[in-house]
């Protein structure tokens, strides 16, 4: 069974594919990656913002930002993540 992201891909053109789709498939694979400690809240330009539980999942997404960062790139295909932006709403 083919994913989601494949069947749109296929059916939409990459050029009408959209930003707001991109951004919220990257929000899926991001969450996707995580054990509930946060929630993506948006994408735009190379900025993938997140909400953190409390200051220490804040703090421990901070030290593997790196990992999740690579992580999504590599289920995009292609480096669209650059930087995560942490907002703590514990």
């Amino acid at each position: 069974m083919d994913k989601l992201d494949k069947i749109i891909r296929k059916v939409v053109p990459q050029k009408t594919y959209g930003e707001a789709a991109r951004s919220a498939e990257i929000c899926f694979i991001a969450e996707g990656w995580s054990k509930c400690c946060f929630k993506a809240i948006s994408y735009s330009n190379g900025v993938l913002k997140l909400s953190a539980q409390s200051s220490s999942a804040a703090s421990e997404l901070h030290i593997i930002q790196d990992e999740l960062i690579e992580f999504v790139n590599t289920k995009i295909g292609r480096k669209t993540v650059r930087t995560v932006r942490i907002i703590n709403r514990g």
